[in-house]
């Protein structure tokens, strides 16, 4: 029976590192041959980030909240409060004969979340980093994209659960209507609206059906729809949000009404993401078989329900 060393001499023998290996030979590797790690393209993750129309989307809903401990747990502002704008009790606010006004905690609005390692490794040939030109940056883009969607997807899961819910037939009721309907009841109007391509494209057959006076002063485009009701509108258009063209039939017959007030940890949008200042790393290392390069793209961010208030999502039928 052959032992193990005149298998791999048989092979070429040993080499003394991978990147220099011979055809033929065998090669063992650890992580202080491999050396270490590289972070490059930061603020190109950052503008990808920054550009990408998914996350675009997902801040309508969800905006970007900077934290400044890159730790594993966080405290975010929750609202509303316990004694909330529509349940306060006055008769608890009042002071007793010789007594002392009621005491609450100063943290008593405030709730505790985890951050998640989130990210993505991908093989390179070396072969194709060296011959294409921006091959490493149009990888870092993929994987981010992919991130983003995952968290989009998150956002929109966690936004349904909280969110009153409405269904719209649009062949007997007035969809402008019916909005302009739920920002009057709300006691936290909502600002943002987030309409799927088959929503939208079902409101204007709506409107085009009908020769009313209402339906023929309707607004025609999401910019008009927007100022008619006081909302910033995106309408998802597949050529510009994904290169595969599936980000609008994510949301598709659904309208996401929400309110998002900026990025600041205090503010009372429905949702943040929560991530370190620095937004996205990427790092390359050598591969253990020496002819690729992993290139990987990560960021610790927690997805959080921040208020309740003001939030809705209609679905839209014929």
């Amino acid at each position: 029976m052959r032992n193990i060393k005149d298998i791999i001499n048989s092979f070429g023998g040993i080499a003394a590192d991978v990147k220099n290996a011979a055809p033929g030979q065998v090669a063992f590797a650890n992580i202080t041959q491999l050396g270490a790690e590289s972070t490059f393209l930061s603020q190109f993750a950052v503008r990808v980030s920054d550009e990408s129309n998914i996350a675009q989307a997902r801040r309508m809903l969800a905006p970007d909240a900077p934290i400044v401990e890159d730790g594993t747990t966080f405290e975010f502002r929750y609202w509303p409060i316990s004694q909330s704008m529509t349940t306060v009790d006055y008769d608890e606010l009042k002071r007793a004969v010789g007594g002392d006004y009621k005491a609450i905690s100063d943290r008593a609005e405030k709730r505790a979340g985890n951050l998640d390692d989130i990210g993505l490794c991908i093989e390179a040939e070396n072969d194709h980093i060296e011959r294409i030109p921006n091959y490493k940056e149009m990888l870092v883009r993929k994987l981010i994209n992919v991130i983003e969607r995952a968290t989009f997807i998150r956002t929109l899961d966690l936004f349904d659960l909280f969110a009153t819910d409405t269904e719209v037939s649009v062949g007997t009721q007035d969809l402008g209507a019916v909005v302009r309907d739920i920002l009057a009841s709300e006691i936290v109007t909502p600002n943002t609206a987030l309409v799927g391509a088959k929503a939208w494209n079902l409101y204007m057959s709506g409107v085009e059906s009908k020769l009313t006076a209402g339906a023929l002063a309707a607004p025609k485009s999401a910019a008009e729809f927007g100022a008619r009701y006081g909302l910033d509108v995106l309408v998802p258009n597949g050529r510009k949000a994904a290169a595969d063209g599936t980000f609008p039939l994510i949301i598709n017959d659904k309208i996401y009404l929400g309110y998002s007030s900026g990025v600041s940890t205090e503010d009372m949008s429905n949702m943040k993401v929560f991530r370190p200042g620095t937004g996205f790393t990427v790092y390359e290392s050598p591969h253990a078989q020496g002819r690729k390069t992993l290139i990987t793209v990560y960021t610790k961010q927690g997805v959080q329900v921040t208020s309740t208030a003001g939030a809705n999502v209609i679905t839209v039928t014929e």
